[in-house]
């Protein structure tokens, strides 16, 4: 079975994205960093982007500069999505 090929409007422009953004892979501490007590740095994980379980979770002891921005897009990578 052939896959169509998506229509794309004659007006837009295709870009590759690297060209337009930058990519950043995160992180995954473990589970024995993890609190939900508030304690440290909130912690985003692929369940927090689905909107599959409540709850924030939190790492202690992990030293990394990486941090979301509002305008920051997420993309999962990893897990069940």
């Amino acid at each position: 079975m052939k896959i169509a090929e998506p229509k794309i409007p004659k007006n837009w422009k295709q870009i590759k994205l690297e060209k337009e953004c930058s990519f950043e892979r995160g992180m995954e501490p473990g589970a024995d960093a993890y609190n939900s007590e508030g304690v440290g740095d909130r912690f985003i994980r692929v369940v927090d982007v689905t909107e599959s379980r409540n709850g924030s979770i939190f790492v202690e002891g992990i030293h990394t500069k990486k941090r979301v921005k509002r305008s920051d897009i997420l993309l999962t990578l990893d897990g069940t999505v």
